[in-house]
């Protein structure tokens, strides 16, 4: 337990790092500027899509609905919640050099395998099956002659 808080506030900094980059990286350009308290939601749209968006971007409101939907159901904090999904997303990309999966794509098909009831169960291991499933690419079936 204690070795997950600590990896859970370990991608928590690296969240953060990420956005202070993409905003500095942004500054002066014609770029939306972060609000200056932004939401999880909010950083969470910016790590999708790479660059600082609007405060009032869809995305936003898109990532704001899934945490609502994923913290319903997972014993996880909202924090907790997200820093998995990025978790889970990083993976993906390190793994897979074909994958198209956005991180909101990950949050939303996480949200869709969760079992009504989890019991014991923590949210955490439903990102980490989710990433290693999709780990690697699935062989196409080929027509038979």
């Amino acid at each position: 337990m204690i070795r997950r808080a600590q990896r859970l506030a370990g991608i928590g900094a690296i969240l953060m790092a990420a956005i202070i980059l993409l905003v500095a990286a942004c500054k002066g350009d014609g770029k939306p500027s972060p609000p200056a308290s932004p939401s999880l939601e909010y950083k969470l749209a910016t790590i999708n899509a790479d660059h600082p968006v609007e405060v009032d971007d869809p995305l936003v409101a898109e990532f704001g609905a899934v945490l609502d939907n994923l913290e319903a159901k997972c014993p996880e904090v909202r924090a907790a919640i997200a820093n998995m999904a990025a978790t889970a997303w990083e993976e993906l990309g390190k793994q897979r050099s074909d994958a198209k999966f956005s991180l909101l794509h990950v949050m939303q098909n996480v949200y869709e395998l969760l079992p009504a009831d989890l019991g014991e169960r923590f949210c955490f291991e439903f990102f980490q099956q989710y990433s290693a499933d999709n780990a690697t690419p699935q062989p196409t079936p080929t027509p038979s002659p």
